[in-house]
Formats: C-alpha cells, structure tokens, sequence
C-alpha cells in the first residue's frame, strides 16, 4: 500500500493526535496504560494520514488480510513473522474501524444484524494470536484483546473531541493550512 505522506513526531498534526489520545484515554477514561496509549495514538495517525490525502484509501484494507481462517492457517504454515504482522493488522482495521467510525460498519452492512460485535470478537482473538506468536509484542497484544471495547470506545471519544475541536476553529488556520 503507498502512502500519501507521513506525519513525523514534530508534524502539527501528530502532536495534536497524540495529545488528544492521551488526554481522553488518561485524563478522561482512567486508562494510564502509556503502552496502548502510545499505540493507539500511532493507530490513529496511520488512519488519518492515509485517509487525510486519499478518502477512498483504507489504511487497513481487508483485501490483504483474509479471514481469521486463513491467517490461522498462514500462522500454522508459513512465517510467524508475516502471520503476525497479518493479525496484528487484522486487529488494528476491526479496533480503527469499531472505534472511529462504527457507523460505517452498521450501515456498510445494515442488512446483517451483529457486525459490530463479530468485528470486536475477531479484533480480540486476532491480538490475542499476534501477541501468541510474537512474545516482543505479547504485553500490548494481549492488553489490546483483553481491553478492546474500552479501546473503541475511547476512539469513539477521540473522534467526538476532534469533530468538537473542529466545529470550533473552523475559521482559524489550523496546522498551519488555510481553513
């Protein structure tokens, strides 16, 4: 997948994400957890610097993911290495996705009940088995699967600051870009 651009720790952009995700996961939800915290708000930035260019990318395509069925067999076949990386990203599409824009699951498929919920089922299990066969990420996996929905939760709470914080500079240049 190409990317648009990157946004460095020193990008406007970046700093703001990062201080709005520590602020609503720390300050407002109580999860002192710097590991997620610091994952979350790199989850965040990868979305919004595909997105922000490319509205039609997904920064998670689920073209190249499969189903957790065949990354199973992929973990059990080939590299730990490509498994891991596909289960990790497996999670990260269902947390970004049931988190930021939740709604776009509902309405993508309004003519299946329960999508939601088997997106934070497969979300869950595919971290479990990323942090199952990589023990460097096992702690922030693992932490992940178990704390998925207050995860989604709290993205849910970042997109409504950031629409707030939005809806208010309006009329000012923000991140130094004309408004």
């Amino acid at each position: 997948m190409e990317r648009a651009f990157s946004l460095g720790e020193d990008h406007p952009l970046h700093r703001w994400i990062r201080g709005l995700t520590e602020y609503t996961f720390m300050q407002r939800l109580g999860m002192g957890d710097p590991g997620i915290v610091d994952y979350l708000s790199a989850l965040l930035i990868r979305g919004v610097a595909t997105d922000t260019l490319n509205p039609a990318a997904d920064p998670f395509p689920s073209a190249d993911l499969g189903t957790l069925c065949e990354l199973q067999k992929i973990a059990r076949e080939g590299s730990s290495q490509i498994a891991t990386e596909a289960f990790r990203r497996l999670g990260d599409r269902n947390l970004f996705l049931t988190g930021v824009f939740p709604e776009s699951v509902e309405r993508r498929n309004a003519w299946r009940s329960g999508d939601l919920r088997m997106m934070t089922l497969t979300g869950k299990r595919a971290y479990q088995v990323a942090g199952e066969l990589d023990r460097s990420q096992a702690p922030v996996m693992h932490r992940l699967s178990e704390s998925f929905e207050v995860c989604a939760h709290g993205l849910r709470e970042v997109r409504q600051a950031w629409e707030e914080e939005s809806a208010t500079n309006r009329d000012r240049k923000i991140w130094g870009v004309p408004g």
